[in-house]
């Protein structure tokens, strides 16, 4: 039996601001006009912003200077120094980036529900749209290093350098999985939403309790997907106006509770004022952090909404939304490689707090962002790489489809990019998720209705 997530007709809740809302008129293939189904520019410049901070805080966590007997040490130059915990409260932007991802993919799901699409048609066009270009990158990056390491580069500093690159997987292996139920948790809030909300942050409490507990720390990665559902939920609310009618000192109310339970928690209690740390594994302060986020974004959306709907931010947003993935997937190599051509051109990589070090920072995070920023238009043609995914699929290739891009990538993830075992079985996993998505003649309408005759 398939899976049939609709939206309950008629009028839907807007949460906070006690208003409902009517859905638009189901658009035609031809002419989608539904305000739901745009692109929102400060969304957009959210994501952007994101994504450069990410870029940032990653370049600056790179350590690498000589060792004592001539080889290259590396290290994370920022772990465990204590100084650099204020900064992640400004650094620590991934809640933010699920928020913005929740708001446009209830969009997004939105105008295939309008299109008379299938909750396995916007599952396959998602996956699809994530998990190919992270697949050639993993597969192009574990075959280099791996040509290296046979080619006599170090196995310490390779294994070193494939571990580094795969860190930021761990991102598109959640958020695959959380985009693959946006279908689902649509459903659920368009008819609950306040208490889906709820729920989720009861198993964010009750995980990261048992957590501490127990002292079991693996029970906590359990909020991979409570924590980031949350967030992706924070987003469907914002996109259906929480909150719109609130006063700005409402707003700033909410953002300031938020940050002072946060500040509570990491002075009272066990969790850690790094932000960074509450990452991994999602803890309540991380959730904390979304929620304070999401009033931040409630507060600066109008004035964004404003300035952006000028004619030259709308053409550099159009120019830099499409990159974003490019950018996230491949800021690491580009690290890596700048990295590996300043040792082996002999030029001075300073030890890590050394005054050379911080002299130098401003210099070597330009240099990162200028390299990437060319790199990513050549790169971005991956991402145009489309197949021809099937209008509506069995429900079992679905499920098999997400579990499949999930588990690849979690494989390179834990594995690190410098095992090539782990590559290869994380790139199979992805060929067989995006066959899983594929049209096949079985899939052709006539040939459905064939079947059901």
């Amino acid at each position: 039996m398939a899976l049939d997530i609709a939206p309950i007709p008629g009028r839907r809740h807007s949460g906070l601001t006690g208003r409902t809302y009517t859905p638009a008129p189901a658009a035609t293939a031809d002419a989608n006009t539904s305000v739901a189904t745009k692109r929102d520019g400060a969304i957009d410049a959210v994501r952007t912003v994101c994504l450069l901070g990410v870029v940032v805080l990653h370049a600056l966590m790179v350590g690498a200077s000589p060792a004592a007997d001539g080889t290259l040490a590396t290290s994370v130059a920022m772990h465990g120094n204590a100084w650099f915990a204020p900064m992640t409260w400004i650094l620590q932007v991934m809640p933010m980036f699920f928020i913005a991802g929740g708001f446009a993919s209830l969009a997004q799901w939105r105008r295939v529900r309008e299109r008379g699409g299938h909750w396995t048609q916007y599952a396959a066009l998602r996956i699809g749209r994530l998990l190919i270009p992270a697949a050639i990158m993993i597969f192009a990056v574990g075959t280099v290093i791996a040509i290296a390491t046979a080619s006599g580069l170090n196995p310490d500093l390779a294994a070193e350098a494939g571990y580094r690159i795969g860190q930021p997987l761990w991102f598109l292996a959640v958020y695959l999985g959380v985009s693959g139920l946006v279908p689902a948790m649509a459903h659920l809030h368009d008819r609950a939403p306040a208490l889906t909300l709820a729920a989720l942050a009861a198993g964010i409490v009750a995980v990261d309790v048992t957590r501490l507990v127990s002292s079991i720390e693996g029970i906590g990665f359990l909020n991979l997907a409570f924590a980031w559902l949350f967030a992706q939920q924070l987003g469907f609310a914002l996109q259906d106006g929480w909150a719109s009618a609130w006063s700005r000192r409402s707003l700033f109310a909410g953002l300031g509770g938020a940050v002072g339970a946060i500040a509570l928690l990491v002075t009272l209690g066990p969790w850690s004022a790094d932000l960074i740390t509450n990452l991994n594994p999602p803890t309540i302060v991380l959730s904390l952090l979304a929620v304070a986020h999401w009033f931040l974004l409630r507060l600066v959306k109008p004035a964004l909404d404003r300035r952006l709907a000028e004619p030259r931010a709308i053409r550099a947003l159009s120019a830099a939304n499409p990159l974003a993935m490019t950018v996230y997937l491949w800021h690491m190599p580009i690290v890596m490689v700048l990295v590996g051509g300043m040792w082996a051109a002999g030029l001075p990589l300073p030890e890590p707090h050394s005054g050379a070090w911080w002299a130098t920072r401003l210099p070597w995070l330009l240099t990162i962002i200028v390299l990437v920023v060319a790199a990513a238009p050549t790169l971005s043609r991956i991402e145009r790489i489309r197949l021809p995914s099937a209008d509506r699929l069995p429900a079992w290739r679905a499920v098999a489809m997400i579990a499949l891009s999930v588990t690849g990538v979690a494989v390179v993830l834990l594995s690190g990019l410098g095992n090539f075992a782990a590559v290869l079985i994380g790139t199979g996993c992805a060929a067989l998720a995006i066959a899983c998505s594929l049209r096949t003649p079985t899939d052709h309408p006539d040939a459905r209705r064939k079947r059901h005759a």
